[in-house]
């Protein structure tokens, strides 16, 4: 296998790639227009930055490419490049081409008038990539190495020292922990309307590595979360707030019921549905980040990764409004004797941007 700067006669081979790995693999529930998919998706890099593209060959065959926006002024580019294919994919809907496959409606309104308020924010000047390889060879670490190496040689020439990535993450298909583990931070996070299950698309920052291999530079201890949640009396919130949990994007590494006095039976039960613990009775660990919030409020399912990411951005604690309540977080960094002060609303902690929801009451 072999890696080389991009063509314009490897486009057909880069787009059939782009179409059998688009949306995790799963363009056909979304979108039966692929080769117009693979257009839009690959386009802005490859008419706006075809020097920054790569692909490896095997046995004279394109099996992978890596597609990167590293010059200044990508996102005006990119809108004039795409003003064509979304005329097109405006056209194609209005006349009918997609009504018998309700999903590619549903994609195309979300991709003219909701994905671009979707994305989450990045720190400027930041380049970021995407890439794909043919499933035959992505066991091989030796394409996707070069692959980086390509890349990251590229951006040390041009003096950067970080780059970013967007991942999308949910409750069954979480790989925020693995871009953690290899060194990329939180910077921000949207939820995604684009996929059937609840899924946040995140920012996320990492320096450039002194080894091509990401997997060679872990991060070692990373910071626990623990998610307190209060308990005032309704076991329908309660139950709610546990659900809400459990469907997090980021998830918790322990959730504890706070209860005053004793629990009765039926928040037991909740407590053992959800493998939460209750006050009192949660295993000692150490807890590096602890969230702490009211049953009544709804969260969001990129709640915990915005929190990971105001603490990953230098805070050492916080607070969210709520309409009816209020949720904080404080770390390690605050408490280094992880002596938290109970109950939290007691500290003035500075505003974080996340919204939460009151809970409708019954």
């Amino acid at each position: 296998m072999t890696v080389r700067p991009y063509q314009p006669t490897d486009r057909a081979a880069v787009e059939r790639i782009c179409i059998d790995h688009g949306l995790r693999g799963n363009l056909e529930q979304y979108f039966i227009d692929k080769e117009l998919f693979a257009k839009i998706w690959l386009a802005p890099f490859l008419d706006g930055e075809a020097d920054a593209a790569w692909v490896i060959e095997a046995d004279g065959k394109v099996v992978g490419y890596l597609v990167a926006a590293i010059r200044d002024g990508f996102k005006l580019r990119a809108v004039r490049i795409l003003l064509p294919y979304l005329a097109r994919m405006a056209g194609n809907a209005m006349a009918g081409k997609y009504r018998h496959h309700p999903p590619s409606q549903r994609f195309v309104k979300w991709f003219l008038f909701r994905s671009w308020r979707e994305v989450p924010a990045h720190p400027p000047n930041t380049s970021n990539f995407h890439f794909n390889i043919d499933s035959g060879f992505q066991g091989s670490a030796r394409g996707g190495e070069a692959l980086a190496e390509a890349y990251f040689n590229r951006l040390k020439e041009l003096g950067h020292t970080h780059f970013y990535i967007h991942v999308f993450a949910s409750s069954t298909k979480r790989a925020l922990g693995f871009y953690r583990y290899i060194g990329f931070k939180i910077v921000d996070a949207k939820l995604s309307s684009l996929f059937h299950e609840p899924t946040v698309v995140t920012s996320m920052l990492r320096t450039l590595p002194e080894t091509v291999s990401l997997g060679k530079e872990r991060v070692k201890n990373l910071p626990k979360l623990a998610c307190r949640i209060r308990f005032r009396g309704d076991l329908a919130a309660l139950e709610a707030s546990l659900n809400e949990i459990s469907l997090q994007a980021l998830p918790t590494d322990l959730t504890v019921i706070e209860v005053d006095g004793l629990p009765d039976e039926k928040v037991r039960q909740l407590a053992g549905q959800f493998e939460a613990h209750l006050s009192g009775e949660e295993p000692a660990g150490k807890d590096d980040i602890v969230v702490t919030l009211d049953a009544e409020l709804s969260i969001p399912p990129e709640f915990l990764a915005l929190i990971l990411a105001a603490y990953d951005g230098g805070m050492n604690s916080g607070r969210v409004q709520a309409t009816g309540g209020e949720a904080f977080f404080t770390s390690r960094r605050a408490y280094p004797d992880g002596q938290y002060p109970i109950p939290l609303e007691g500290t003035a902690f500075p505003p974080l941007k996340p919204q939460l929801r009151a809970r409708s009451r019954r």
